[in-house]
């Protein structure tokens, strides 16, 4: 893990995208953030977050994107949130992050969920006889197995963090695509349907197959396979419902385990 973190870090320095500056100093900046009202560029001086990557992440290598951070980041944020959502979802809250005015985010729960029943899916963790969703004690060793990032980096402040045209046309060619060479998943994760749309392009996935609202195609990452799956994000109407667990879980079961990369 640490060697990935040292790569990626390398990564950075080499794109002069620093933990210490901000985002905004990319070198995409002009155009990206171009259109930004000068409100929402307010807030913004966090820099570079390398992603979270489990303990045992080699073993499964599950790689779950977002869509940004909504604001919140330095160099270790991603690594603050697991930790933070796994206290919570052990309590066994279901919304994470829960405050005043705020019911929490389905985020982590679900992202968890679903890599649990992919590492079931591929033998990584056991399945139980009778197949429940996943409880809390396996989101926790699912954490172990997976790396969470975002594919895009800047999140503009207000209106949700919603990133801008020009952010989705340049980040993940110029950052994720990189940071997915040195991590090298099997399986990428995409929660959000306009999110999934751009990392199947990204990697020039094809053959998509479909189980109710969930999508699994077939791309490249630098020599090897990746599998996509993309998922409605867990903040809209689509992503909230249960359903979404057992399509997945029946996608898996009828490709017989042929994704395995």
């Amino acid at each position: 893990m640490q060697q990935l973190k040292n790569e990626l870090d390398n990564l950075y320095n080499d794109l002069n995208i620093l933990h210490q500056s901000p985002m905004h100093n990319c070198s995409h900046r002009h155009t990206c953030w171009a259109e930004v009202e000068e409100e929402r560029r307010e807030n913004c001086d966090w820099g570079m977050y390398s992603p979270f990557i489990g303990s045992n992440y080699d073993a499964g290598r599950v790689l779950a994107l977002g869509i940004n951070m909504n604001g919140f980041g330095d160099a270790d944020a991603e690594d603050k949130l697991a930790k933070l959502a796994i206290d919570e979802i052990m309590l066994g809250r279901v919304r994470t992050f829960a405050k005043s005015g705020y019911r929490g985010s389905l985020f982590w729960h679900r992202l968890l969920s679903y890599s649990a029943l992919l590492l079931r899916a591929v033998r990584i963790i056991p399945t139980p006889t009778d197949r429940p969703y996943p409880p809390k004690e396996e989101l926790k060793s699912a954490l172990d197995y997976i790396a969470v990032t975002n594919s895009i980096k800047c999140a503009p402040s207000g209106k949700n963090s919603q990133p801008l045209p020009a952010m989705w046309l340049h980040c993940p060619q110029h950052i994720l695509l990189r940071e997915v060479e040195i991590l090298r998943p099997r399986f990428i994760v995409v929660l959000g349907v306009y999110n999934y749309l751009w990392v199947k392009d990204l990697f020039q996935a094809s053959n998509e197959v479909r189980q109710g609202e969930i999508s699994l195609s077939f791309g490249r990452r630098a020599d090897a396979s990746v599998s996509i799956i993309g998922i409605p994000h867990p903040s809209s109407s689509q992503g909230t419902s249960l359903r979404r667990m057992d399509e997945l879980e029946q996608l898996l079961d009828k490709l017989d385990l042929q994704i395995i990369g």
